[in-house]
């Protein structure tokens, strides 16, 4: 049994998050004081490189074994969202970036099986986005989606599911969040009007 699967979701793309650096903290202070971020933490946050995380995909919306575009969602443990420690909010700073758009995939899940296609047999492995209020995109307004980053059928790995996503062009945004006292402030923001630092 073979099965094309095609999902077109609105947004969909790349979200990147993490929590500055002792390095990059420093680095973001110079960057206030040149009045432009920089490139040292874009580069990293862009590209997923540690501390940061990468998630690349289409969207969903729901929790683990919710219906999900085509199969059924599987829940990353690791959230994208402030971590905390005894109901606190732990401190320092955090970087966003968001590259979003109307985006499309096209995958083929083969299966030597002569059982039919079962949907819910499919696993979309999704991060879930858990971003403060203070966070809202300039098309897509709140982050509150879950992107699929991988799939599985009957528990075996969709090779390049991903592979080949189709966009019509990203809108970005870099947010950085400073988080002291339980308190979560927007300290620095760029995006297609301009950039600017609180």
């Amino acid at each position: 049994m073979d099965k094309i699967v095609y999902i077109k979701t609105e947004p969909g793309g790349k979200i990147a998050f993490g929590k500055l650096s002792e390095a990059d903290e420093m680095i973001f202070e110079k960057s206030k004081l040149n009045g432009s971020l920089s490139n040292d933490i874009s580069y990293k946050l862009k590209r997923g490189i540690s501390p940061y995380c990468l998630a690349i995909g289409v969207a969903n919306y729901g929790n683990t074994n919710d219906s999900g575009n085509e199969g059924l969602i599987q829940l990353n443990p690791q959230i994208f969202e402030i971590p905390s420690l005894d109901n606190n909010l732990i401190s320092g700073f955090y970087a966003l970036y968001i590259s979003l758009s109307k985006v499309s995939i096209e995958f083929k899940i083969a299966d030597r099986s002569s059982l039919p296609y079962d949907s819910n047999k499919l696993a979309e492995l999704s991060t879930k986005m858990n971003f403060p209020k203070c966070i809202k995109h300039q098309t897509y307004d709140d982050l509150n989606f879950n992107i699929v980053t991988d799939y599985f059928y009957d528990g075996k790995l969709v090779k390049n599911a991903n592979k080949g996503m189709i966009d019509r062009g990203f809108d970005e945004a870099i947010y950085i969040l400073s988080v002291k006292n339980n308190q979560i402030k927007l300290v620095y923001e760029n995006l297609s009007s301009g950039e600017f630092f609180f």
